[in-house]
C-alpha cells in the first residue's frame, strides 16, 4: 500500500515537471501566450567590398547579417543557459553561402562557403574569388545563394514516466541579389624614354610610367636587370604612387661595356606596386629600346689603338702601303703639273 502511494506521487512530480518544462519551453520557442512574436532569422547583405577586374582573378567580401527581432519580454525570458542549449528561434543554423553568377563571362572561382551559426544582430565577411573575362566596365548584377536552418519549435511528450523534447528544424534557401562592379584596376605602361647611350661610357636613362587604369599604383618600384651589353644599372626614385592617367620618370645610371656594336638593346624592368583596394602586390614585367652607338674617340686616338693592334710583319706592310700611298698621290701631282704646261706652250 505504502508503494502504490510512493509511486503515485512520483508519477505526480513528474508530471509536475513536464509541466513546468513544457511552459519554459513554449515561452522560449513561441513566446508567452499573451504576446506571440515571431523570431524566425532574417539573413541579410548588410556591406559589399571589392570588385573584379578585367581578365584578371579578383576577390569580393560580402558581410553577412542576421538581422533577426527579438522582442524584450521574450529576450527577458530566455537565460543564457537555455540559450546555450540552442533553443533561440531566431538563430540561423549551418549556414552555407554560395555566389551564381549570371553572366557567362563571369567565372566563379570559390565554391559554397561556411557560415555556420549566426545569432540575431551578428555577421560574417564571405569572400569570393572571380575571373571576368572579356567584360566591358560597369556592374553586374549577381546572386548570393544562402541556404540555413532555423529551430521552429520545441515540443514536450510523457510516457511511462519518460519525458521526451522533439526539436523541430525548418530548411531555408534564399537568393540575395549581389552587384558586382567591374573595374580595370592599375595598368602601369612604358610611354616613354629619353637620353643616349654609349659604348664604354656611363650614361643617364630616363624613362616615363604611365598609370591606363582607374586605380591607384601605391609603393611603386622599377628594379632594372642588365643584360649585354649593359654591365651595371643603378636605380633612382622608388615608392612612388601613381594616379590614374598620371605618368611619372624615373632615372637609371647605365654603364656599357666598351666593345658594345651599335644598335639596339632591351633592357628589362620589373615593375612591382600594390592594389589600392586591398593592398595586393603585383607585378608587371616591360622591356625599354635603348639605343647604343660607338664611343666618341679622336682620330689620333683611334690610329694609335689601330697600331697598336699590329704585329710586326703587319706593320711594315702598312707603313711599304703608306709610302706607296704616297708615291702614288706624288706621281699623280706631278703629272698634272706636266699636262697644264704642255697646254700654255700649244696656246
Amino acid at each position: 500500500m505504502n508503494a502504490a502511494l510512493l509511486l503515485c506521487r512520483a508519477r505526480l512530480l513528474l508530471f509536475f515537471f513536464s509541466l513546468f518544462a513544457l511552459f519554459c519551453l513554449s515561452a522560449v520557442s513561441s513566446g508567452q501566450s499573451d504576446e506571440v512574436v515571431q523570431q524566425a532569422p532574417h539573413l541579410l547583405i548588410s556591406s559589399i567590398y571589392g570588385d573584379l577586374e578585367q581578365d584578371r582573378p579578383s576577390s569580393v567580401f560580402v558581410v553577412v547579417e542576421n538581422n533577426a527581432s527579438v522582442s524584450e519580454s521574450v529576450a527577458n525570458s530566455v537565460s543564457k543557459e537555455q540559450d546555450e542549449f540552442g533553443l533561440n528561434k531566431g538563430n540561423a543554423r549551418s549556414i552555407t553561402a554560395e555566389l551564381i553568377s549570371q553572366d557567362d563571362r563571369i567565372q566563379i572561382l570559390s565554391g559554397p562557403q561556411v557560415a555556420g551559426l549566426l545569432a540575431g544582430g551578428e555577421n560574417t565577411t564571405l569572400q569570393f574569388m572571380a575571373l571576368a573575362e572579356g567584360v566591358p566596365l560597369g556592374i553586374y548584377p549577381q546572386e548570393l545563394r544562402l541556404n540555413y536552418s532555423w529551430l521552429s519549435d520545441v515540443t514536450v511528450s510523457e510516457e511511462d514516466g519518460t519525458i521526451d523534447f522533439i526539436f523541430n528544424y525548418i530548411d531555408e534557401s534564399i537568393g540575395l541579389p549581389l552587384p558586382v562592379l567591374v573595374m580595370m584596376g592599375p595598368r602601369i605602361e612604358l610611354s616613354g624614354q629619353e637620353g643616349s647611350v654609349a659604348s664604354g661610357e656611363d650614361a643617364l636613362l630616363v624613362i616615363t610610367l604611365t598609370n591606363r587604369g582607374d586605380e591607384t599604383a601605391r609603393d611603386l618600384q622599377v628594379q632594372a636587370r642588365p643584360t649585354s651589353p649593359f654591365l651595371m644599372v643603378e636605380n633612382g626614385n622608388e615608392n612612388m604612387s601613381i594616379s590614374p592617367g598620371e605618368s611619372i620618370d624615373l632615372g637609371f645610371s647605365i654603364f656599357t661595356d666598351e666593345n658594345a656594336t651599335a644598335g639596339y638593346y632591351a633592357l628589362p624592368c620589373s615593375i612591382t606596386y600594390q592594389d589600392e583596394q586591398d593592398g595586393e602586390t603585383r607585378r608587371e614585367e616591360v622591356s625599354a629600346l635603348v639605343y647604343v652607338s660607338d664611343r666618341g674617340y679622336s682620330s689620333r686616338l683611334d690610329l694609335y689603338g689601330f697600331l697598336g693592334l699590329l704585329g710586326a710583319a703587319e706593320l711594315v706592310w702598312f707603313v711599304l702601303f703608306l709610302l706607296l700611298l704616297l708615291l702614288l698621290l706624288a706621281g699623280g701631282l706631278w703629272l698634272k703639273r706636266r699636262l697644264l704646261r704642255k697646254r700654255r706652250w700649244v696656246r
